[in-house]
């Protein structure tokens, strides 16, 4: 090369400055990908109704996969879908909760449809009218209605002990209109239907105390979906009539107990003689806390 010749140099590649991204709309941290690393929000939000629609069919798509994946589980090995959740395997399987949540509302709305409601007493508003036990007779042959707050009609003049006197109260206000008050203790047991959790709960974590390694989470998980299982089936026989119903409330009772046993020793792993012994507990303590929350329902229903 001669000397003083000019050397050839290669330009130098400015690199043109990348667009800031903005930040989340919802918290403000700098978006680093398609969602927020902060609160998991996307990073793009659609602002127009056929998009609205869009994400309301895929939420759908989304629950429904899931639930075609939970519902086998659940109905013949219980015991390891609750495994599954409890080790952190969830995207795949509807959340304990969320199922519960959905049974209980496909258990009080299928009625609505099918007339077949829990709290039915039989006799509609005009045939209760007709009810003897609220009609005192005249001497001169003729009938007067008593009203069912008025206990010395109902009683003929005779004092009641305050309980008893609340139970004909009761009774007599069921008689005057059967179906308004069905529907109302159908309403508060809907409401109140989360009450059976946390009973649930307790009455597993008493079987279950000396296992240290299972805490009240483990046992509220077993205890959603048992619920839940329960729940669908009974929404399943509301929706026959006549002899199907009746049939398929006896094969309830015998399958809810066998599963479940089976729900307990997949979850816990413990063996079958174990199993079967605290499934007769937990039948027996659940039977008698279900009919205690009945009756307080029906209760709150007379007097609230």
């Amino acid at each position: 090369m001669a000397a003083g010749a000019a050397v050839e140099t290669k330009p130098k590649r400015v690199r043109k400055a990348r667009p800031k991204a903005p930040p989340c709309a919802n918290c403000e941290t700098p978006l680093a990908g398609a969602f927020c690393h902060a609160c998991g929000q996307k990073a793009h939000l659609h602002d127009k109704l056929s998009h609205l629609v869009e994400e309301f069919a895929e939420g759908i798509a989304h629950f429904d996969g899931r639930l075609w994946r939970t519902l086998p589980l659940l109905a013949l090995k219980p015991g390891r879908l609750s495994r599954e959740w409890m080790a952190g395997r969830r995207v795949r399987y509807v959340a304990p909760l969320h199922l519960f949540l959905f049974a209980v509302f496909l258990l009080f709305l299928i009625p609505n449809f099918t007339g077949r409601h829990l709290f039915n007493f039989g006799d509609t508003p005009a045939e209760a009218a007709n009810n003897t036990a609220l009609w005192m007779d005249n001497p001169d042959g003729t009938r007067t209605e008593i009203e069912p707050d008025d206990l010395e009609a109902i009683t003929g003049g005779q004092e009641l002990a305050p309980p008893v006197a609340t139970l004909v109260h009761m009774v007599a206000k069921l008689s005057k209109n059967p179906q308004y008050y069905g529907y109302k203790m159908e309403a508060l047991a809907y409401k109140l239907s989360f009450v059976t959790v946390p009973i649930s709960v307790s009455i597993l974590w008493l079987m279950y105390a000396w296992r240290r390694r299972f805490s009240l989470y483990h046992h509220a998980v077993v205890s959603l979906y048992g619920l839940g299982f329960v729940a669908l089936l009974l929404a399943f026989s509301s929706l026959f009539t006549g002899g199907w119903a009746i049939a398929l409330n006896l094969l309830i009772l015998l399958v809810a107990p066998v599963h479940v046993a089976v729900h307990l020793r997949g979850a816990y792993g413990s063996g079958w003689v174990q199993t079967i012994l605290r499934t007769l507990v937990l039948s027996l303590l659940t039977a008698v806390a279900f009919g205690a929350f009945l009756l307080g329902v029906v209760f709150l229903g007379l007097t609230g």
